[in-house]
C-alpha cells in the first residue's frame, strides 16, 4: 500500500511538475525538466546543492525504474573460472602494493 501511495505521487510530481512549461511551474526550487533542458533557468537559479542532489536522485529512480522492465538481473553473475583466476589476480596485486623495502644503513 506505501509503494502505491508513494507511485502515486510519484505520478502527480510528473504529470504536475516535471512536464509542464516553465512558466506555469509554481515551486521556487527551479526544478522542472523544461525549464531545465530548455534553458528557461539560469545557472543562479537553478544551481543550487539541494537541486543538483534532486536532479541526480531524479535520473537515478528513473533509471531504476526504467530498469525493471529490462530483461536484466540485478544479481552478480555465477563465477566462472576466468572470473575467479582475475579476481585472485587482483588479490596478488593488492598483496604486492601493500610490500615496503626494508630500510638499509648502507651509505651510497
Amino acid at each position: 500500500m506505501e509503494t502505491m501511495g508513494f507511485l502515486g505521487r510519484l505520478a502527480n510530481e510528473i504529470d504536475n511538475n516535471l512536464y509542464i512549461n516553465s512558466d506555469n511551474y509554481i515551486l521556487d526550487d527551479k526544478t522542472n525538466r523544461h525549464g531545465i533542458l530548455h534553458g528557461a533557468y539560469s545557472d543562479e537559479d537553478y544551481g543550487t546543492p539541494i537541486n543538483f542532489y534532486k536532479s541526480i536522485a531524479s535520473v537515478d529512480f528513473l533509471c531504476f525504474i526504467s530498469s525493471l522492465r529490462a530483461p536484466i538481473s540485478f544479481f552478480a553473475p555465477e563465477p566462472t573460472e576466468h572470473s575467479k583466476m582475475l579476481a585472485n589476480y587482483y588479490q596478488i596485486c593488492k598483496q604486492v602494493s601493500n610490500i615496503k623495502p626494508k630500510a638499509t644503513n648502507k651509505k651510497i
